[in-house]
C-alpha cells in the first residue's frame, strides 16, 4: 500500500489516528530529513536522521515528507523489502540513489508529487555536477525562458536506477507538479510555508489475513 496525504494532514500523530480508524496495525518509521545521501535499513519504529528508509518488516509504515522534493516509493515484487526516499537536488547530486539495493530487477517504483521540469528551474552551476544529460534542459526563450535550465527528477531517477536493474515497465509516475498542479499540494517554492506532503508505503496486510 502506497500513497500520499492531502494538505489537511500535517503531522505524524494525525497519521496514527487515521491508521487507527482504518484498523491498520502498523508502527511508523520516519525521518529527520537533512538533504543527504543517507538511507537507513530498519526494523523499528521511530525517527532516524537521513533521507531514505528500507525495511523488510511486516508491520512498519515508512514515511518521507516533501514539499517540492521527489518522493520515491519502492517495493520488491516478492514482498521482501520496501523503501521510501526523499530526493532533493542535493541528495541527488550526492548519490542517494546509489545507496539503494544494487539489484533492482524485481522492484517496482512510484514517483510521487514533486517539482517537475515545467517549474523546476535550476542555475547553470548544475552543469558542473555529474548528472545525466537527459535530466537537464535549457528553457526556450519563446517559452519565456532566459537560458536557465530545468531539472527533471524522474528522468534522473530512471537513468540512475535503470543501470541498477530497474525495468521501465516497473516505474509508475504520479505526474503531479507540486508548484502548478490544481490539487494545491504543499510547495515550498510557491508558498514558502512549512506544510508538507506525507508520502507512505507499507506491506499490504490484507495479503496475510
Amino acid at each position: 500500500l502506497a500513497g500520499f496525504t492531502r494538505p489537511h494532514i500535517q503531522n505524524i500523530q494525525q497519521i496514527s489516528l487515521v491508521l487507527d480508524e482504518l484498523k491498520v496495525k502498523a508502527e511508523i518509521s520516519y525521518l529527520h530529513q537533512i538533504h543527504s545521501e543517507i538511507i537507513h535499513s530498519t526494523d523499528r519504529p521511530g525517527c532516524l536522521c537521513g533521507d531514505g528508509l528500507l525495511t523488510s518488516s511486516e508491520h512498519l509504515i515508512l514515511i518521507v515528507k516533501t514539499a517540492d522534493c521527489m518522493p520515491l516509493l519502492l517495493y520488491e515484487q516478492e514482498g521482501k523489502n520496501i523503501g521510501a526516499v526523499h530526493m532533493g537536488w542535493k541528495s541527488a547530486v550526492n548519490g542517494i540513489l546509489s545507496n539503494l539495493p544494487s539489484n533492482l530487477l524485481n522492484y517496482r517504483l512510484v514517483a510521487g508529487p514533486a517539482l517537475r521540469p515545467c517549474c523546476y528551474e535550476v542555475g547553470k552551476e548544475f552543469l558542473h555536477y555529474a548528472l545525466p544529460e537527459t535530466c537537464l534542459t535549457p528553457r526556450e526563450k519563446k517559452e519565456g525562458g532566459d537560458g536557465k535550465l530545468t531539472f527533471d527528477p524522474v528522468a534522473f531517477t530512471r537513468q540512475i536506477l535503470f543501470s541498477r536493474g530497474l525495468k521501465d515497465e516497473n516505474v509508475a509516475d504520479a505526474g503531479i507538479c507540486t508548484f502548478c498542479h490544481p490539487l494545491s499540494l504543499p510547495s515550498y517554492r510557491r508558498t514558502k510555508n512549512r506544510d508538507r506532503i506525507f508520502n507512505f508505503i507499507m506491506k499490504d496486510q490484507r495479503k496475510r489475513e
